[in-house]
């Protein structure tokens, strides 16, 4: 039959600790969209990985970001080539 695993007492993960803040429900999930994305490119992709850990794939993120923001009702338009070959120009953290 079917099984169902129930975390942290049915609760919010990032508030089932003791003292927990948690993070806002608008993070967590964008944090749950993420790892979705991750595991449907795992599943389907996932002979091109090495075993390691491996950075999520812009695109995932964006696609995670793009329907984020489709489900707030927020509009906007796409990087010209211009913005994109900026921001591919620097390394995240610098």
């Amino acid at each position: 039959g079917r099984v169902l695993n129930v975390i942290a007492e049915g609760r919010l993960v990032n508030l089932a600790a003791p003292i927990a803040l948690g993070h806002p429900v608008e993070v967590m999930d964008q944090s749950f969209g993420v790892q979705a994305v991750v595991v449907r490119e795992l599943a389907e992709n996932g002979e091109a990985y090495e075993p390691g850990v491996h950075d999520v794939p812009d695109e995932l993120d964006r696609e995670v970001a793009e329907i984020k923001l489709a489900a707030e009702g927020v509009e906007h338009d796409a990087l010209s080539d211009e913005q994109r070959e900026y921001m591919d120009s620097w390394e995240h953290g610098t």
